[in-house]
């Protein structure tokens, strides 16, 4: 056998099994990265829709507290006129009282 014979069955004897065990580790690999993407894919969906539900809660959540702030600022407003009825009674009273004072009843 030449040199270049021996060189040429030491690479297919060799090498080539090596190859083809790298070509298949990483085929291998590339259907379990693929897998992974599926996976990760399917599981930033589940977050995106999580992420859209907590969206819409917060929505809601912010509605309810307006609204609650309009009903506040109405019963505030209706108690202040309520207490401004009542100081303004509360001053005719007084001055009802100074006159019948006055008048010595």
């Amino acid at each position: 056998m030449s040199v270049s014979a021996d060189i040429k069955k030491m690479f297919q004897d060799l090498i080539v099994p090596e190859l083809t065990g790298i070509k298949a580790a990483q085929e291998q690999t590339n259907v379990e990265m693929k897998s992974l993407r599926n996976e990760m894919k399917t599981e930033i969906q589940r977050l995106d829709e999580k992420v859209g539900s907590v969206r819409n809660e917060v929505g809601s959540v912010r509605n309810e507290i307006s609204s609650f702030r309009g009903e506040f600022k109405s019963e505030i407003k209706r108690l202040d006129e309520k207490l401004e009825t009542a100081i303004q009674v509360r001053e005719r009273l007084v001055a009802l009282e100074s006159k019948m004072s006055v008048l010595g009843h």
